[in-house]
């Protein structure tokens, strides 16, 4: 067997701003005219070998790339081609001047580091967000980088499984997942796994088109919907729609509403818990989902009295189910709002009831818009965590500068009348 060393120069190395933090050689394996350069007190020189072999008669060659990581270890990378490790060094080099290198028989596989990150999100997060986790790590992640090795991921490989991303899925879901694949990386930071997180600067870029736009009867009801829709209910739906389609709650805030957030006297709501989808209590969505909601005289008399008709229970739920337990999602979807919408007439084209039930909070929003609220305060009301997203998914719906000049018109007319007269 053949080991011929190709030394890089090290003074020219550091001309070009590489590192030199390499191998170690003896004296008389360095090649004639290759020089060593002394750093952190160690002669060091980056080289990249050519190996041949014989195997069953026949000569075989690879490319070696030969070098010692910040730490002193020596460490080799093997390629077909010269070019290749020739490229690889360049890459090694620049990453050890950084100080972002992970060698690779040391870099553990992005499967090992998704399962380290689900096991601690599993600490903080409810069992829902679990669920979701699990399903973009099995679906998407682990079947096209999970054998991968943390230290092979690069920034254009990030990029790659994001475009093939959004070829099998919706660009919600995709931007969704990546943001899972970035938290794993940044996991895998943290504990010394990879020394940078390259899937940082790789988004999912949504364009106005990609979203659906929300219209008066396509995506909010009506108000003559609305009230049809009140009308008919009876029981506990009925201050259960009031509540929603006046108040803006999310259902699974309103699912979790106890009477200790409800203060008929001051007429508020107050967020501090939510029920999710497997019924299980806990805090809001986010931080700005912690807020005081006013109310109408019209909400607070239906909630008083449906507090007077609403047996004592322990849950203390403003709207429990018969076993004083929160309401199921589905149950209230399937057994009341659709069918309440197909008695009624409210369908589309292809005969399904024309709205879900978070389309009520949209409507609240639409209301609070046509009530001439400040967008700030509609922000707070409805517990979005930035007026951006509140203009983001309502903005077309606020006056248009048209209105605004209107009202302007107005304002010099009530003062000025007599004079421009």
């Amino acid at each position: 067997m053949t080991d011929i060393t190709l030394g890089y120069d090290l003074n020219l190395v550091a001309n070009c701003n590489f590192v030199a933090l390499v191998l170690h050689i003896l004296p008389d394996e360095i090649p004639a005219g290759r020089n060593i350069r002394e750093l952190g007190g160690s002669s060091t020189v980056a080289t990249v070998r050519k190996r041949t072999w014989e195997s069953k008669g026949v000569t075989q060659q690879a490319w070696v790339v030969d070098y010692k990581d910040r730490e002193g270890q020596r460490r080799f990378q093997t390629f077909k081609l010269k070019r290749q490790a020739d490229a690889a060094l360049t890459k090694i080099q620049g990453e050890l001047q950084a100080g972002t290198h992970t060698p690779q028989a040391t870099s553990q596989t992005v499967r090992e580091a998704a399962e380290l990150w689900y096991k601690r999100c599993l600490a903080k997060n409810e069992r829902a967000t679990m669920r979701d986790y699990r399903r973009f790590l099995d679906s998407y992640i682990l079947p096209e980088l999970g054998r991968h090795k943390l230290s092979a991921l690069t920034k254009p490989g990030v990029a790659l499984f994001r475009d093939r991303l959004e070829d099998k899925t919706s660009k919600i879901t995709a931007r969704k997942v990546l943001i899972a694949l970035k938290g794993i990386l940044k996991e895998a930071e943290l504990r010394g796994m990879v020394s940078q997180n390259v899937a940082l600067g790789v988004t999912v870029e949504i364009s106005d088109r990609d979203k659906e736009r929300l219209e008066i009867g396509r995506g909010i009801p009506t108000k003559e919907e609305v009230k049809t829709l009140i009308e008919a209910s009876t029981g506990r739906w009925r201050p259960f729609i009031v509540t929603l389609a006046f108040a803006g709650l999310r259902a699974s805030e309103a699912r979790g509403l106890t009477w200790d957030g409800v203060d008929l006297e001051k007429r508020t709501i107050t967020i501090r818990q939510r029920a999710d989808r497997f019924n299980e209590i806990g805090a809001p969505k986010s931080k700005a989902g912690r807020r005081t909601i006013p109310l109408g005289p019209m909400v607070t008399n239906v909630l008083k009295e449906w507090r007077l008709k609403l047996p004592t229970g322990k849950s203390n739920l403003v709207f429990p189910s018969q076993a004083d337990t929160p309401l199921l999602h589905s149950n209230i979807v399937n057994l009341w709002f659709r069918p309440l919408q197909r008695k009624l007439g409210i369908v589309a084209s292809d005969g399904n009831p024309r709205y879900g039930l978070h389309a009520l909070r949209h409507f609240c929003a639409s209301h609070w818009i046509d009530l001439e609220f400040q967008p700030k305060k509609i922000q707070e009301m409805m517990g979005h965590a930035s007026v951006t997203m509140t203009y983001d998914r309502y903005g077309h719906l606020f006056p248009s500068p048209e209105a605004d000049q209107a009202k302007l018109e107005k304002g010099e007319l009530s003062i000025l009348a007599s004079y421009l007269g």
